[in-house]
C-alpha cells in the first residue's frame, strides 16, 4: 500500500489501522503495545547559586545555602530549606562545583563537594589545593534515582583547612544544577 505521509500499524485484532495526526509538541508514544500521540513526560530541572556568604567549619560537612534560582522548571527547588524535591518518579542527573573564598583553605588540604539524598551523602568529590591562593573548584555529578514523592537531594561543602573557610557568593564558581533524564 502507497500512502504518502501516514503511519499504518496492526491493531490488537491484527487489522491494518492509520495512526490519527497528532498534535503540535506530541511525541510517538506506546501505550499498551500500540502507537499513540501523547504529550512529552515532565522533566524538571533546575539550577541555583548561593549569595549567602556562608561559612563553613573545617571537617563539617555544612549544607550549601543556594538561595538564588536561575530557573526552576517544576518549582521543585526550595530556597529557603536549599533542597531539591521532585514531584516525578525518576532518574535525576545532579551536579554541583563549590569553591571557597580568596585564600581558599590552604595548599595541600581538601575542598569537598557533596551530594546528599534524603540527610545521607551518597555521592563526594575532594580535591587538595595547591600552592595557589586563588582556591581550587570541587565538583560531583551523580544521577540518582528519586520517587517523586519522599525523596530529597541536598549539596554539601566541607574543607579539610583550619578554622572557618567562606564560600565564595558568585554563580560561576558555586552552583548546583539538575533534570530528569528518564
Amino acid at each position: 500500500m502507497t500512502d504518502t505521509g501516514n503511519l499504518y500499524y496492526r491493531d490488537s485484532s491484527g487489522n491494518l489501522a492509520k495512526l490519527p495526526i497528532g498534535s503540535n509538541g506530541d511525541q510517538l508514544v506506546v501505550s499498551s503495545g500500540l502507537p499513540a500521540w501523547g504529550s512529552p513526560g515532565a522533566k524538571p530541572s533546575f539550577s541555583v547559586y548561593s549569595t549567602a556568604g556562608q561559612s563553613i567549619s573545617a571537617s563539617t560537612p555544612t549544607k550549601i545555602q543556594f538561595n538564588t534560582e536561575v530557573f526552576d522548571t517544576n518549582s521543585n527547588f526550595d530556597t529557603s530549606n536549599y533542597r531539591f524535591t521532585p514531584t516525578v518518579a525518576g532518574k535525576y542527573v545532579v551536579n554541583c562545583a563549590v569553591r571557597f573564598a580568596s585564600g581558599g583553605v590552604g595548599s595541600g588540604n581538601a575542598v569537598i563537594a557533596s551530594i546528599y539524598k534524603n540527610g545521607s551523602e551518597l555521592h563526594s568529590v575532594m580535591i587538595a589545593e595547591g600552592a595557589s591562593t586563588n582556591g581550587v573548584i570541587a565538583s560531583v555529578t551523580a544521577v540518582v534515582d528519586c520517587n517523586g514523592s519522599s525523596d530529597y537531594i541536598e549539596f554539601y561543602a566541607n574543607h579539610g583547612g583550619s578554622g572557618s573557610k567562606n564560600l565564595v557568593t558568585d554563580q560561576t564558581n558555586l552552583w548546583a544544577s539538575g533534570g530528569k533524564i528518564d
